[in-house]
């Protein structure tokens, strides 16, 4: 008997981020950027997450929050519902993307 072949169809990658500034989620709430998650598919599209720690005035609040951000076909129906596409993310984030998936374009 000839086992099944298995395939993937995402990558995740999962990186922790240090002096990176500050991220503000859809809510305006600020938070310290501490982890980076992207998880890419063989048809080029990308799905990012900035995450970390929110904090006020005065400091860190004990809760946290993410930014997210859309790219490729797969994901026109999310972007056409308000996710930001990955276009719109900082640029430090998009540099990151671009270096860590080598994806010529995401930074432009």
């Amino acid at each position: 008997m000839t086992a099944p072949k298995i395939g993937l169809a995402l990558t995740s990658r999962r990186y922790a981020v240090t002096d990176a500034p500050a991220g503000v989620d859809s809510k305006g709430r600020t938070f310290t950027v501490t982890v980076l998650e992207i998880d890419s598919h063989p048809d080029g599209a990308l799905s990012v997450t900035i995450s970390g720690r929110v904090f006020d005035e005065i400091g860190p609040t004990g809760l946290t929050s993410s930014a997210h951000w859309l790219q490729g076909d797969r994901f026109a129906r999310g972007i056409a519902n308000g996710i930001p596409a990955l276009a719109t993310a900082p640029g430090w984030v998009r540099e990151l993307v671009e270096a860590t998936t080598n994806t010529p374009g995401v930074a432009a």
